[in-house]
């Protein structure tokens, strides 16, 4: 049975199909949310993979969405270095903070001016970097943004390196473009990659 969508729906305007799933109107699509009791629906906005010699990705286009999740894969040109998220082209310190908790200790800081989310293995090092960064509501303009990530890496053949940070970016304003940047002037290597996804 064909579905039957209200006509001259409004954004945010919810509608249950006759198949079960919920979709709601984005001001210019209906996108699906899945069922009652299924997860929230996921849309890959951008995924971009590097050529190689970039020291950083900014995506713009973030669609109209409830959460912003971010996926990594990748290793760095020279040394292992870290992947940090800017929000709103802002690279200054004093405006972001978080803690990071890793299974390597002398790697952990605390109320740090930087999101990290993620360490790329060297070029040297085994070719296996992943890393995920989700941004809840980030189209919102009352509260402080907050990025909470999951990494791992495996910098040597005996060492694999977990953990987690919670950040935040010390603004209300709404999130309009997310840049990931590799520190210390290291540069992504061809085949890396970053996904970027929506979450109604």
């Amino acid at each position: 049975m064909p579905l039957d969508f209200p006509s001259s729906p409004t954004t945010n305007q919810t509608y249950l199909g006759t198949n079960g799933t919920i979709y709601v109107w984005n001001g210019s699509v209906w996108v699906s949310q899945g069922t009652p009791l299924s997860q929230p629906a996921m849309v890959l906005i951008e995924r971009w993979t590097s050529v190689g010699g970039e020291t950083s990705k900014t995506f713009s286009a973030l669609g109209a969405y409830t959460d912003l999740i971010l996926i990594f894969s990748g290793r760095i040109s020279d040394l292992s270095r870290d992947i940090f998220v800017y929000l709103n082209g802002d690279t200054t310190g004093a405006n972001y903070r978080s803690r990071k908790q890793a299974t390597a200790s002398s790697n952990n800081y605390s109320d740090a001016p930087r999101i990290h989310c993620g360490e790329a293995s060297a070029a040297a090092s085994p070719a296996s970097m992943w890393g995920e960064a989700l941004i809840p509501n980030y189209a919102g303009a009352t509260f402080q943004k907050r990025i909470s990530t999951r990494f791992a890496y495996n910098y040597s053949a005996g060492g694999v390196e977990i953990g987690v940070t919670e950040g935040l970016w010390l603004n209300t304003a709404a999130i309009t473009t997310v840049s990931c940047n590799v520190s210390g002037g290291g540069t992504y290597v061809a085949g890396s990659q970053i996904s970027l996804f929506g979450r109604i």
